[in-house]
């Protein structure tokens, strides 16, 4: 494989930086540069940023090229060989005692590895963490933030349900045992972050950092297709564990996974694909009832006084508490003054944010 490196060559002996940041990335330039805008941002500022451009795309190399900052470098794969290889590119020139990864289209709180690194110095064992993330669903105008669980949790649940909030983006971990482990699938791309965090979970305890610091983006589209290829990927870890999942005697993956993928397509009015999903549930007589059972309570749940309109665990987020978020869900709308036509001025606020509603 040729690459095209920056002109920064990879770091040698005692000035290796703490944390190696990987960012694959195409065609997304202004993404992109969110993105990397965070990331710089960090207040932990001995890390070096690696953004692997998977294939031909003049628009962010022009972008990168652009940037002064001796932190970031950049190689290019000649050609596209998808999300898993540009990432494992990018652990392969990693020098950093921890590597982080975030997706092109999401950004990071400003304290986002401070906390990180913090929480596995509480927890000596742990060679990998997770942190809180928002939840930016631009389909629907909202951003949500749900608890992440506690590293017990996350522990029992891995492989069957996936507990990691903020996908690639949320995790820090040790870059030897990444590269012990083999780094990413280059079967998988939906699902990749899923089978690395399967093998840390086996590897090592995990550390927990709960505050919200990852915004990530959350689309709906074209989501029949994007799930039928997560279900391809989700036979080949399958097929990968085996012998494990066999031992473990439960069902994968976990029948929410097809709770939440008929929630999926039924939001964007996909019924016959949703009923389809759950018509291959491992055990279809209980997950169907279950989600009705979770229709139902919901429904009464919002009937009652005072009730928050979004699910249990939940809670709204606007950018005037994260002003990190800009990025995502556009500024705060602003507060004036305006004449009544009586002389005197009141105030006058635009909802929280613009286009942004209850969770439904």
């Amino acid at each position: 494989m040729r690459l095209e490196h920056s002109a920064r060559t990879e770091q040698e002996g005692p000035d290796v930086p703490l944390v190696s940041v990987v960012v694959p990335t195409r065609h997304r330039a202004e993404l992109l540069a969110q993105c990397v805008e965070s990331i710089l941002g960090q207040t932990l500022c001995d890390i070096e940023v690696i953004v692997v451009v998977d294939g031909p795309d003049p628009a962010t190399i022009d972008f990168l090229s652009s940037l002064d900052d001796g932190r970031l470098r950049y190689v290019t794969h000649l050609e596209s060989r998808g999300v898993s290889n540009a990432r494992n590119t990018g652990i392969d020139l990693a020098t950093g005692r921890w590597l982080a990864f975030c997706d092109d289209d999401d950004v990071w709180a400003p304290t986002k590895l401070a906390a990180q690194l913090t929480v596995l110095r509480e927890n000596p064992e742990a060679r990998w963490a997770i942190a809180g993330a928002i939840r930016a669903d631009q389909d629907r105008g909202t951003a949500t933030y749900p608890e992440p669980a506690a590293a017990d949790v996350v522990a029992t649940a891995l492989p069957h349900s996936n507990l990691v909030p903020g996908g690639c983006s949320g995790v820090v971990a040790d870059r030897r045992l990444v590269m012990k482990l083999g780094g990413f699938d280059p079967r998988l791309s939906m699902i990749a972050d899923r089978d690395l965090w399967i093998r840390l979970n086996w590897s090592s305890p995990v550390a927990v950092a709960a505050e919200p610091l990852v915004g990530y983006r959350d689309h709906d589209g074209a989501m029949t297709r994007r799930i039928r290829k997560l279900e391809d990927e989700l036979d080949v870890i399958r097929e990968k564990y085996r012998d494990e999942l066999e031992e473990a005697g439960l069902p994968f993956p976990a029948d929410i996974f097809y709770v939440w993928t008929y929630q999926r397509t039924f939001r964007v009015g996909d019924w016959a694909g949703g009923l389809a999903l759950l018509a291959r549930s491992p055990r279809f007589r209980f997950v169907l009832p279950r989600w009705l059972w979770t229709r139902v309570t919901e429904r009464v749940r919002l009937a009652m006084p005072g009730a928050e309109p979004f699910e249990p665990g939940y809670r709204m987020v606007t950018v005037a508490e994260f002003p990190w978020l800009v990025p995502i869900l556009g500024p705060e709308p602003e507060t004036h003054d305006e004449d009544d036509g009586a002389g005197v001025g009141h105030q006058q606020t635009q909802g929280a944010v613009d286009g942004m509603s209850s969770v439904a």
